[in-house]
């Protein structure tokens, strides 16, 4: 069986975050989402069975902001790697669900989380969708640093790992949270600088619910 990559724009929204300054209010998004929606600060997908509480104060990215990002984010990850092609395969049939951001894109030092699902084959595991996913960062400019095993987030079980990417002087750490549902890969990539915001991450990520 094969298993099939995701890709995520986490990349270039923590790259984005060293330059720019905070707004007093974040801007609300421009565009609907194509696979869910959000209404009293909460997303549901009645496709894939997913509903997650948005804080009110972060940030949503609109859709042609996360496909621009998500453009110039493979480019990045290009760069030196020995993936590109399967990145460009993994743009192609990956399901953008979500995309939150402590700040608006520009930030610095901004946490965000990403929501993204891919259509897997029949057998394929958490654990071998999760790997894939490394993999496909392993080839360009990151490591891995920990295997943290199964995770309870909310009434599931994920599985995940712990990645970190240096980038001039700025280093990027990034954790992949992977569940096998309906059929599909479902990847939460979180982005962040600090543990206090990892543990606010943490927070958004317990009211995850899957049907």
């Amino acid at each position: 069986m094969k298993v099939l990559y995701i890709f995520a724009i986490f990349l270039l929204l923590s790259i984005s975050n060293l330059h720019g300054q905070k707004p007093a209010t974040p801007p609300k998004p421009v565009e609907p989402l194509r696979l869910g929606e959000i209404a009293e600060g909460k997303f549901v997908s009645k496709r894939l069975g997913i509903t997650l509480l948005i804080p009110e104060d972060y940030t949503i990215i609109s859709g042609a902001e996360a496909e621009l990002l998500a453009d110039a984010g493979a480019d990045m990850l290009k760069q030196g790697s020995a993936s590109a092609k399967q990145i460009d395969e993994a743009i192609g049939r990956t399901l953008r669900l979500l995309v939150i951001a402590e700040w608006p894109v520009g930030t610095p030092r901004n946490a965000a989380l990403e929501v993204v699902a891919a259509k897997q084959e029949p057998g394929v595991t958490a654990t071998m969708s999760l790997l894939a996913n490394v993999s496909l960062l392993k080839g360009s400019h990151f490591v891995l640093k920990r295997n943290l095993g199964t995770v309870k987030i909310g009434t599931n079980s994920f599985v995940a790992a712990e990645l970190e990417g240096t980038f001039g002087e700025s280093i990027i750490k990034q954790r992949i949270y992977s569940i096998i549902h309906r059929g599909h890969g479902i990847s939460i990539f979180v982005v962040y600088s600090t543990d206090q915001q990892l543990a606010d991450m943490e927070k958004v990520m317990a009211t995850i619910r899957l049907t």
